[in-house]
């Protein structure tokens, strides 16, 4: 691969490939859709991330929904090859040896050998556990101290590590580092030492991808003094550029970069709100998540997509008008092959991988849920009204899946709780909850459900992709309205509006967000069991009230929904479109 003419180097924890790289979570996924992207158009780009020895923990579930985790060795012999050279970093007082792996990420259209290359960096060990556990799993968690260390030394590896690497790799052309969240904030630190801050701004794109404080990496001054006694120093120049005493990854980012960017327009405006007197954040911009298209959607519906607009793949944008053409038994014909494969997959594991009670009925209204389970997720909302969940039986059944981080114990509590609701519901309702949730999987469920549930807690669903995954497939949403999911969107250069259209791609539940009433939950925190209450209550009564009577009697109504999901939010919300935008965004005056 030609490192000279590479203009961008992309730095992300983690990237979901495929279920041969399991060291990825949902950010990876998205970084992983970026990268084909990058190799579907060409473009002169390099990834840079970590390499996990453990990488993610398989999942296992008790009788009553308890998570187990276990973790499965990665050999990354025959998939990856090891690069010549190595450098050095800084480590508690020592420096260590660092070496890197690369994948060529292929072009997923026909016809273009385009490799996109993939750094994975790793720690040589010698011997030293500390060492070794550097590479070992992913997230560790930050509670106890000694993964908050190896949480750092990860940070460390990414950023110095990375910039580093990139020069002894010969990538000598780079004009622009992209920060795919905080993770990798000592890059351009690494940078600032060689060509000053100033210039450092001017290279430097930051995507944040969380309002969630908890999910925003910040080291005290102690932990930074321990993994970077010699860098971190006395703080100072940290602290100048933070205005924090300690190493806060997302402040460092802000500071550093010239351009940064939200990914989703609320989720701008929420940050704005919430992070007021971080660097630069007036600044704040967004740029809507997309997802890689020929990754997700159905083979036969691809197949579909082919015969109607040949260009799909390349140019997205072309199904926006193309599939408003569809039938609406070319529509049902072709969601009818991928709700089969779901169903004699939930048959075939029933009682194995997949917990229920019941066998999958193709002729009822099958709703998933499938993403990391975190409390602020509320999977559990849809069984708040047991009553009108009991009379839904007969015309409706829930597929479940997602993992809770190991050390989120409100996560695994959900879990428990959905358990507890599904043999409760047994003879009401069909429920499954699918194990070991994976990229494989969720293939399986954003293309063989009927709808797409989302229940966020509104504000602090950042953007949310699932469910652009699934319309791709014919599939609506069903979703509090927050992140992506607004109403009405507008786009320049596209004829429809994107996002929630009511009833037009999907649904959605509760109230339109605001930033006043952002403040007001924000300052009130009684309030939010008051939307929770108030959204279960639209969430059933739009269930029962106007989904399952369209999807019962109205085969061309519903089939509409399902080809305006993949028409108005399957052209636009796109990993090509994302990174056209991205492109705009470094402005590399090149013509590329």
């Amino acid at each position: 691969m030609s490192n000279l003419n590479t203009k961008v180097a992309y730095f992300c924890a983690e990237y979901g490939i495929s279920n041969s790289f399991p060291m990825n979570g949902g950010l990876g996924v998205l970084a992983g859709e970026l990268a084909k992207s990058a190799a579907d158009q060409g473009r002169p780009m390099v990834f840079v991330g970590n390499f996990y020895r453990m990488g993610n923990f398989h999942q296992r579930l008790g009788p009553t929904g308890q998570q187990h985790e276990y973790y499965v060795p990665f050999d990354p012999t025959g998939i990856m090859h090891p690069l010549r050279g190595s450098v050095r970093i800084p480590i508690q007082d020592r420096e260590v040896i660092v070496r890197a792996y690369e994948f060529g990420v292929r072009s997923s259209i026909r016809g273009k050998d385009n490799e996109a290359p993939l750094l994975y960096l790793f720690v040589e060990p010698n011997g030293n556990e500390f060492d070794a556990n550097i590479n070992g799993r992913l997230y560790p968690g930050k509670g106890k101290e000694e993964n908050r260390h190896i949480h750092m030394a990860q940070e460390v590896l990414l950023g110095i590590g990375g910039m580093r690497m990139l020069e002894e790799q010969g990538y000598t052309g780079i004009e622009i580092v992209h920060l795919n969240e905080g993770h990798a904030a000592l890059a351009p630190f690494e940078l600032m030492q060689k060509i000053g801050e100033q210039a450092t701004r001017a290279r430097t794109v930051y995507t944040t991808h969380t309002p969630v404080p908890a999910g925003i990496d910040a080291f005290d001054a102690g932990d930074a003094h321990y993994i970077l006694p010699k860098t971190f120093g006395d703080g100072r120049e940290i602290g100048r550029l933070t205005h924090s005493s300690g190493l806060h990854m997302m402040k460092l980012a802000m500071a550093l970069s010239g351009k940064s960017n939200a990914v989703s327009e609320l989720h701008r405006d929420v940050s704005q709100a919430l992070f007021s007197d971080f660097p630069n954040m007036s600044n704040l911009r967004y740029v809507d998540n997309g997802v890689h298209l020929p990754t997700w959607t159905a083979p036969n519906i691809q197949v579909l997509y082919d015969r109607i607009s040949p260009g799909w793949r390349e140019h997205p944008r072309t199904l926006e008008t193309a599939l408003l053409d569809l039938t609406p038994e070319e529509v049902l014909g072709a969601h009818a092959i991928p709700k089969a494969r779901l169903g004699e997959f939930i048959d075939d594991n029933l009682g194995h991988r997949v917990r229920g009670y019941n066998h999958f009925d193709p002729e009822k209204l099958t709703i998933g849920f499938a993403r990391r389970f975190a409390t602020y997720k509320q999977a559990n909302l849809v069984f708040e009204h047991l009553d009108r969940v009991k009379e839904l039986g007969k015309d409706v059944q829930i597929v479940f899946a997602g993992k809770a981080h190991p050390t989120d114990d409100g996560g695994k509590g959900v879990i428990k709780d959905v358990f507890k609701y599904m043999k409760e519901l047994q003879e009401h309702m069909s429920i499954w909850f699918i194990e070991d949730y994976d990229m494989d999987m969720a293939r399986f469920m954003v293309q063989g459900v009927d709808v797409w549930l989302n229940t966020p807690q509104q504000y602090e669903e950042a953007s949310g992709t699932s469910g652009m995954k699934a319309a791709i497939n014919f599939v609506p949403q069903l979703s509090i309205i927050d992140g992506w999911w607004t109403r009405d969107q507008q786009r320049e250069g596209y004829r429809h509006p994107k996002g929630l259209v009511e009833g037009v791609t999907g649904w959605g539940i509760g109230n339109d967000p605001s930033m006043e009433h952002f403040k007001r939950v924000n300052a009130d925190w009684s309030l939010r069991e008051r939307m929770r209450v108030d959204n279960a209550r639209d969430l059933i009564e739009k269930i029962g009230g106007v989904i399952v009577p369209l999807f019962k009697g109205d085969k061309k109504g519903w089939a509409d929904v399902g080809k305006h999901a993949a028409a108005l939010n399957g052209s636009y919300y796109n990993s090509h479109r994302m990174l056209d935008e991205y492109w705009k965004l470094y402005d590399l005056g090149h013509g590329l």
